[in-house]
């Protein structure tokens, strides 16, 4: 995942009314996943189905920022399939 060019843990500095920025994600899994979620702030933003084998994902989303804060992706797969 990176925000713009930064990657997890970095900074983004916007300016003070915000800004829309590129969010870009890439998802490779052993498993089969259905899809991936943007979270920011803990809302969901988008969700991205993940058509075809369900084994891989790459995206762009242009997210527009209004507030500091945090954004993450989160994925699932089958209970059937978690090696636990």
């Amino acid at each position: 995942m990176a925000v713009g060019s930064a990657i997890p843990g970095d900074t983004v500095h916007l300016p003070s009314d915000g800004g829309s920025i590129s969010v870009t994600g890439r998802l490779r899994s052993i498993t089969e996943l259905d899809d991936v979620a943007l979270y920011c702030n803990g809302n969901e933003v988008e969700r991205f189905p993940i058509s075809g084998n369900g084994n891989d994902l790459d995206f762009t989303y242009e997210l527009e920022i209004i507030n500091s804060g945090w954004c993450h992706l989160r994925t699932e797969g089958s209970p059937a399939e978690r090696g636990y």
